[in-house]
């Protein structure tokens, strides 16, 4: 994990989209979204397109839980089960582990994540929206 932001307890806001639904958008001045490195057009064929990627750069739960603890603190939340800490640009398409990507999600009280968010590592296939370096 890389802490590339230094955050304040309660200096994020989750943007609301639509509260009776339960979607909210990440603070875009505490979560912009990164993008690993690592990983670029010319790789994506040994990274993010091969399969077990994620698996392999996923940090620890251990891990995870301690920077999540803070970004509860800097969005101004308690734990509980409807949240999640959550990539805003996935793994699959090359995110990176950092705390500039990472967010604490309100997930409609709990609900799994929709499949489209599951499965957009399809799009780097094709050329249209790997990172470049």
């Amino acid at each position: 994990m890389v802490t590339d932001l230094h955050l304040n307890a309660k200096s994020c806001h989750l943007r609301v989209v639509n509260s009776r639904s339960g979607l909210y958008l990440s603070d875009a001045r505490c979560t912009p979204g990164a993008f690993d490195p690592a990983v670029t057009q010319k790789n994506i064929g040994t990274t993010i397109c091969r399969s077990g990627y994620t698996t392999k750069v996923r940090p620890s739960s251990y891990v995870m839980a301690k920077f999540k603890t803070a970004s509860l603190s800097q969005y101004g939340l308690k734990a509980n089960r409807a949240i999640e800490y959550d990539h805003l640009v996935s793994l699959e398409l090359g995110g990176a582990n950092s705390v500039s990507n990472l967010w604490v999600e309100p997930n409609r009280a709990g609900a799994p994540q929709p499949t489209t968010r599951r499965t957009p590592w399809r799009t780097p296939f094709t050329g249209l929206s790997a990172p470049t370096g």
